[in-house]
């Protein structure tokens, strides 16, 4: 849902429709599941479990948006909302993962447009983008794209220029946030997907993004009254969707 402002801005709705993760460990899969997909197997491990009623959780959520002229994000309501519906699983263990996945950083790149060339551009000519996005405890997730306009196509009943992008992920951890003991690295993070930008509403209509990354974290941990570390490493993917469904 879309609507006007009066200092020229405009109000934006974002609902969540469906979500899917997949997370590999030690060569093996950990979680494969898609929130769309009706007949997806339970998972028979607590972590997988608590993912699953995590996401079914946030199904349904929206976030209001409200962009200034220039379509960048000032502000936005329901992301507490957002982080209540996460509590509410009772996963204690797993919660913190997910308030890091739909903290307000994330949910303002989700439709920021940090993407828009410096300068004007023609079919083939590309550019570089770069965006940080806090991670709370984990760091900063910073992301370097290289964005291709390959054209101007049709895309629904709109005349869009359909942007393809790819880059690197990685963490820069934050020794002054994160807890003693507590560190995170991306090995070998990759991004690539595709945008529909719409320049008569001036922003994004469709995205889809395909992440990998390998991630190892290290947690510190407590027990029989000795402190150690412990070393979680795992392959994730993430397919990630977002599309305008209606103007008003």
């Amino acid at each position: 849902m879309l609507k006007d402002t009066a200092d020229g801005g405009h109000e934006v709705e974002l609902e969540f429709l469906s979500l899917r993760m997949k997370i590999d460990q030690g060569g093996k899969p950990v979680l494969d599941y898609n929130t769309a997909e009706k007949t997806s197997n339970p998972a028979r491990n607590p972590t997988a479990t608590a993912v699953q009623k995590m996401f079914q959780n946030v199904i349904g959520a929206k976030i209001q948006y409200f962009l200034d002229a220039s379509n960048q994000v000032e502000r936005l309501e329901g992301a507490d909302a957002l982080m209540s519906r996460i509590a509410a699983s009772g996963h204690a263990d797993a919660i913190g993962g997910f308030k890091t996945m739909f903290n307000e950083g994330s949910l303002k790149q989700m439709i920021n447009a940090e993407f828009m060339p410096p300068k004007p551009v023609q079919p083939g000519d590309t550019w570089p983008v770069q965006t940080d996005i806090v991670m709370g405890d984990l760091g900063t997730m910073v992301m370097d794209y290289t964005y291709t306009l390959t054209g101007w196509e049709k895309h629904g009943q709109r005349t869009c220029a359909r942007l393809e992008f790819q880059g690197t992920m990685k963490i820069k951890p934050d020794a002054a946030s994160a807890p003693a003991g507590l560190a995170t690295s991306v090995r070998d993070g990759s991004s690539s997907g595709v945008s529909w930008f719409d320049p008569e509403l001036g922003m994004i209509i469709d995205t889809t993004l395909n992440q990998d990354m390998n991630v190892t974290l290290n947690v510190p941990i407590t027990a029989r009254g000795k402190k150690s570390t412990q070393t979680i490493t795992g392959l994730m993917k993430q397919a990630i969707a977002i599309k305008l469904e209606s103007v008003k």
